[in-house]
């Protein structure tokens, strides 16, 4: 691959069941991606020996922090740039002025960060050109857990907490990871629904 290391941007792009693929890189300062651990331990035996005893893959923690200008995004269609976050907490309002309460509503979304040398690129989910190098990480079926915002040095930033666990009931995967080189474009994500994460 010819990039030395991605640097310096990266696409997010938060989609919900039934609305548009919102886009979230231009007010957002980092990400960090946490995925579950698949740990294990070594159970002694009285003869010395261990026994390997295995524990289920982990939850998923995608962490952004940001600088929103408002409490959320009214527009729905693709490629909408968000504003606000606590409408992935809680639920959307679609109309000027915002008034977003607390609720028990818990929606399902997709996240995806994408780093891509395809600048014609729009959103994390889009394809990616065959001459361009890309690297795509998505969870599924998750959701906003924590939208936390701070004034503490003079200037609005909140950090959000998007968590996902590793399989659904079924046993599908929540998580994908992705990559391509100059040879093979990267494939766009499909429609989130409640039937297809990717």
């Amino acid at each position: 691959m010819a990039e030395d290391a991605w640097q310096e941007e990266c696409l997010i792009t938060i989609s919900r069941e039934g609305y548009g693929d919102v886009t979230f890189q231009g007010l957002t300062e980092t990400v960090d991606i946490e995925p579950g651990e698949k740990d294990l331990e070594g159970v002694a035996l009285v003869n010395g020996g261990r026994v390997k005893k295995t524990t289920p893959e982990g939850d998923s923690t995608f962490t952004f922090e940001a600088y929103p200008i408002a409490v959320g995004t009214t527009a729905t269609a693709d490629d909408t740039a968000g504003l606000g976050f606590f409408d992935l907490l809680h639920s959307p309002d679609t109309s000027q002025p915002l008034s977003i309460s607390n609720a028990r509503t818990r929606n399902d979304y997709r996240v995806s960060v994408l780093w891509t040398s395809d600048t014609t690129v729009a959103n994390a989910v889009d394809s990616c050109t065959t001459a361009s190098e890309s690297m795509r990480i998505s969870g599924a079926r998750g959701n906003f857990t924590s939208v936390k915002p701070s004034f503490t040095d003079g200037i609005q930033k909140t950090t959000v907490v998007y968590k996902t666990p590793a399989f659904n009931k079924s046993g599908d995967s929540n998580l994908k990871f992705e990559s391509a080189d100059t040879t093979v474009p990267l494939a766009a994500l499909n429609a989130y629904t409640s039937t297809t994460a990717f």
